[in-house]
């Protein structure tokens, strides 16, 4: 997966969310992630909107490899998070 630095937040539209089958490049937290974000789609499923969120599990994994894959199904637009700023946030 590519290296994810960004927290995303569906504001409008609709975005896919596609799991990696390629779980060779990931850390073993990035495996584990690949564990919750499995079980987050077998009960949200993985088309996100309004209110939904995608790219948690990257700002905590020391690789920051993603382990899922996001695309626009509409126009969308998104608010987000960097894992920078969510840090300044908890080292004031």
């Amino acid at each position: 997966g590519d290296v994810g630095h960004t927290l995303f937040f569906v504001y409008s539209g609709r975005v896919q969310i596609t799991l990696s089958a390629d779980r060779k490049a990931l850390d073993a937290f990035g495996i584990a992630s690949l564990r919750l974000l499995l079980h987050k789609q077998t009960h949200h499923g993985p088309v996100y909107e309004k209110g939904d969120h995608f790219g948690e599990f990257c700002l905590l994994s020391s690789a920051g490899l993603r382990a899922d894959t996001a695309q626009a199904l509409s126009g969308c637009e998104m608010f987000y998070l960097s894992k920078e700023e969510l840090w300044d946030e908890f080292t004031y």
